[in-house]
């Protein structure tokens, strides 16, 4: 009988950290790839520019370099980035943001606990992992719901007539976040229950 609820245990813990693994591979890379937040210049209740700026720009900062009288990077335009000369080109130099930055580090940590869920699948040790690693990901989910908060990005729009900037949820935020809670709560449940076997 002890061998067969290892068995089931080892399968549960294996079948449950790849879904795991899967998930947080999929939030954390959309997190940092896609936007996520989008900024929308409003005059007189027209939109007449919307700019993003990406999760990895945001967590960790980004410079550019662009000859004088080049395009603007979209991001830019963004609260905290910083704009100097050098040897005749313009470099913008965006922040690095540490709210966004945990959540990419909560992700990253998931997924390492997740592998290491997987070698130790046999054990009680690799559902532990398992358990850390979910509770990791619902966290950072949820915290990639809340970027604009992180970042101190506060849309700034006149009543009467819709006028002014104004920040939204990107893509890569709502899908990070979906895909880290959905993950976090699989891994958490699976590793529980088979903690529990």
């Amino acid at each position: 009988m002890a061998k067969k609820n290892s068995k089931s245990t080892k399968k549960l813990t294996g079948i449950g950290a790849f879904l795991t693994l899967v998930l947080s591979l999929a939030a954390l890379c959309l997190g940092l790839f896609l936007t996520n937040v989008n900024q929308t210049t409003w005059a007189a209740n027209n939109a007449v520019g919307t700019n993003e700026i990406m999760g990895a720009i945001l967590g960790f900062g980004f410079s550019k370099t662009v000859p004088s009288g080049s395009d603007v990077p979209e991001w830019a335009t963004f609260p905290g980035v910083k704009i100097s000369t050098a040897d005749g080109n313009m470099v913008y130099t965006a922040p690095s943001h540490a709210g966004t930055m945990i959540v990419f580090i909560l992700m990253a940590a998931a997924l390492i606990l997740t592998i290491l869920a997987l070698l130790f699948k046999k054990s009680k040790f690799g559902a532990l992992l398992l358990v850390v690693a979910g509770l990791c990901l619902v966290t950072s989910g949820i915290m990639a719901f809340f970027p604009m908060q992180m970042c101190g990005f506060e849309s700034k729009l006149t009543s009467s007539f819709k006028t002014g900037v104004e920040y939204t949820l990107g893509i890569g935020s709502i899908l990070g976040g979906c895909f880290g809670c959905v993950g976090g709560v699989l891994g958490t449940g699976v590793g529980a229950v088979a903690l529990l076997k």
